[in-house]
């Protein structure tokens, strides 16, 4: 079991070769495969990314899940995001992180990103000597109390989960935010703040010091106020033992018209941009900061990551001076628009062509520096991005959002060899695998991805709970199983494993004829099937599901 081998302990591989390379590691939040795909259409609209391309190799990637929440553990630790008890402890609970296996092979390890998830509680600073982030700290706070905690409450007042058992629990993951708050408040690098960024961390932090006592010394006055207030206004009665009933109800009033005008806004294609409830930081806010590091580690051998958000949050209008400068690409957009080179939206590729030219400055950063012909450099994404373009209606259920456009992404390598072939599948855990391969490091024994080197996968499966919270146990378990001919999307629900979906993408590439109900496909959904019951045995087996049976049934 992967879980076991969390006490074996690798040795560093010697020699030289690609182990004496720097590496680069760009993730680009909701980029798509479609948009580097194609040499002529990639080196028209984004030059620099082509660059990259066309110095290396590009494969497709089939994510393990469709958002960043879901697939970042599958990313770090190579492990499926409903193992190890699923993705709300991040990999907090997972036996390793490829981060520490670089380091343990001598390169020293660094995380510059403008993402608010990575951190608090989730073990994703694990391994790095050094993390400069722009998290806003009301964010950070509303998707834990949302997506987890708030969770935990719900099943406390329903008297799903005995108070006690709800005590320890929230006490130990709500006491690791708190810590976690307060560690990047005192310790982390803060110089990709912005001075608004500072102002807005600064107001969570005065309540932070009176709701961890608050926290150790009455918990269930803490729960009760997770119960009643929405995750976006809970800052604001950070060490409150009471809440206001009258700002309760104004917060919540103004909170619901803004969710309202998003949400109405972010189901249709115009107008395209609208606000987000926290402060957004893109990249040409830190690319200064970004090539100084760089130019910085000459002579060094070093492995940086990096995580912006400015094309998964491609619609905010939160810094409308940013959003206006994007408009300087119209005319190149518009001319690729004609020549047939894409056929996405404005706001997505703009932001995307944006994030290019600072890809420029920073390949000229690199080069200027002397460490351009050392330089391992991995462009990908975590998810694809539905609003870029669908052939289909908006599903607003996330948990159903695992189609070509939800889950497809590219890997892009430069300063490594190509792969031996490229005959199989390649998903989040096996583009990080192909990584740690092309350096020539030995992977940890709880590492699942098999590497574009090694000929990658028959079969990739897509994995969530949905929205909300992963409880293996009690909600329904949603996979999706792509291979080279066909898609297919399931839900677990009880002990039943049930098919929604299904999808001949050789013949269908757009995904838009469902065989699911189709007599015929019988063989198929069942050859599906076995993909599920082979490779997640494990985690069927908690739901009491008899794998071997159900296999024989099919």
């Amino acid at each position: 079991m992967a879980g076991t081998s969390s006490m074996n302990q690798e040795k560093p591989i010697s020699g030289g070769g690609d182990q004496d390379k720097n590496v680069l590691f760009l993730l680009i939040d909701a980029l798509r495969f479609d948009t580097v795909v194609d040499p002529v259409a990639r080196k028209f609209l984004f030059p620099n990314l082509a660059k990259i391309a066309d110095s290396g190799f590009v494969n497709r990637v089939v994510t393990n899940a469709q958002s960043t929440q879901f697939v970042l553990p599958s990313i770090f630790s190579l492990t499926y995001p409903l193992d190890h008890g699923g993705y709300d402890t991040g990999i907090r609970l997972r036996p390793k992180s490829f981060i520490e296996t670089l380091k343990e092979n001598g390169w020293t390890t660094h995380k510059l990103e403008t993402m608010n998830q990575l951190g608090l509680a989730r073990g994703y600073d694990r391994g790095f000597d050094t993390v400069r982030s722009t998290t806003d700290f009301r964010v950070a706070l509303e998707t834990y109390l949302d997506r987890t905690l708030g969770y935990q409450v719900e099943l406390w007042k329903k008297g799903e989960l005995p108070e006690a058992e709800a005590v320890e629990v929230i006490q130990r993951e709500f006491g690791l935010v708190l810590e976690n708050l307060d560690k990047i408040w005192k310790e982390f690098d803060h110089s990709l703040w912005p001075p608004t960024l500072r102002k807005i961390n600064e107001r969570v932090m005065e309540g932070l010091a009176a709701e961890r006592r608050l926290l150790d010394e009455d918990p269930v006055t803490v729960m009760n106020k997770v119960a009643h207030l929405s995750g976006a206004a809970y800052w604001r009665f950070l060490g409150d033992r009471s809440i206001n009933r009258l700002k309760r109800f104004l917060l919540h009033a103004w909170g619901y018209v803004r969710h309202k005008i998003r949400v109405t806004i972010a189901t249709r294609t115009f107008p395209p941009f609208f606000l987000y409830t926290q402060y957004t930081v893109v990249m040409p806010d830190i690319i200064d900061n970004l090539c100084q590091f760089v130019e910085s580690k000459r002579g060094q051998k070093w492995m940086a990551y990096l995580h912006i958000l400015d094309v998964h949050d491609c619609r905010g209008f939160n810094r409308p001076l940013t959003v206006i400068a994007r408009w300087r690409f119209l005319p190149r957009w518009w001319v690729g628009r004609i020549r047939g080179y894409t056929d996405r939206r404005f706001a997505y590729d703009t932001a995307l062509m944006s994030v290019d030219a600072n890809v420029g400055k920073l390949l000229d950063a690199i080069k200027r520096s002397g460490q351009a012909d050392n330089l391992l450099f991995l462009v990908t994404g975590d998810h694809g991005s539905f609003y870029a373009r669908s052939p289909r209606i908006h599903k607003g259920v996330i948990a159903t959002r695992t189609h070509f456009e939800d889950i497809e992404t590219p890997m892009i390598i430069s300063g490594a060899k190509s792969p031996a072939n490229n005959d199989g599948l390649i998903d989040s855990m096996g583009m990080t695998a192909t990584l740690l391969e092309a350096l020539g490091v030995e992977p940890h024994p709880s590492f699942k991805g098999v590497s574009a080197y090694a000929g990658g996968r028959e079969a990739i499966i897509s994995e969530s709970c949905g929205h909300g919270a992963a409880d293996l146990a009690r909600r329904d378990l949603h996979f999706t199983v792509t291979t080279k001919t066909h898609r297919m999307m399931t839900v677990l629900s009880g002990t039943e494993l049930s098919t929604s979906e299904l999808y001949d993408i050789e013949a269908d590439s757009k995904e838009m004829n469902n065989l699911a109900d189709d007599p015929q496909s019988g063989p198929v959904i069942a050859a599906l099937l076995d993909h599920i019951h082979r490779e997640r045995a494990e985690l069927l087996a908690l739901r009491g599901i008899n794998v071997e049976g159900a296999a024989a049934q099919a």
